[in-house]
């Protein structure tokens, strides 16, 4: 949970909310420090980020994996997959003939996710307003396609982000249901030569 105090206060969808009990428990942890499974990937994804963000002005990070749920009534938690992708920094590299070349936006992470879908074959993707709150208010969205919804997107709340060292530029994140979006996405598909 300390890990995950960061993103605090964070409603990351897993069933039971945020509290201390609504982790899975590991009943022989390697250490005091793991005691409990991940509820979501973004806050290891952000702890890779601040140690990255003073080498470089432009990251650009994933990481793939499952996450634990607990589930009422069963030994088992739920372990869906997830993609997350953060983006942080300057928009392009600084040359000498370019102009400033500003930091990465919204939108620079929407055309990331325009991409992917694209190269997946998906079609039909809507961008709806969300609100999440480890986004910034109105700059937060979720995607869905039809009546699945992948996961959110968004600039991450100024609040969050004091609390890494990460500069002055904001950080761009996303969360998807990788499962879903796999789900979505044809078995074949027609290509060119």
């Amino acid at each position: 949970p300390e890990r995950e105090a960061r993103l605090a206060p964070v409603q990351d969808g897993a069933p039971s909310g945020g509290e201390a009990d609504s982790y899975v428990r590991l009943a022989n942890p390697i250490s005091q420090e793991r005691t409990v499974m991940r509820r979501n990937l973004l806050a290891s994804v952000l702890e890779i980020l601040e140690k990255n963000a003073r080498l470089s002005n432009r990251l650009a990070l994933f990481e793939v994996g499952n996450v634990f749920w607990p589930v009422d009534g069963s030994d088992l938690p739920a372990e869906p997959t997830r993609l997350v992708i953060v983006l942080h920094g300057e928009r392009y590299p600084l040359y000498w003939d370019q102009p400033e070349p500003g930091d990465m936006d919204f939108f620079d992470l929407k055309g990331v996710l325009d991409a992917l879908l694209a190269g997946l074959k998906i079609k039909g993707a809507i961008y709806e307003p969300g609100g999440d709150p480890i986004y910034h208010p109105g700059k937060c969205a979720r995607l869905r396609v039809g009546d699945t919804v992948l996961g959110t997107l968004g600039e991450l709340h100024p609040q969050i982000q004091q609390r890494y060292d990460l500069g002055r530029a904001p950080v761009l994140a996303t969360d998807l249901d990788l499962e879903a979006l796999v789900a979505l996405a044809p078995e074949r598909f027609e290509v060119e030569p």
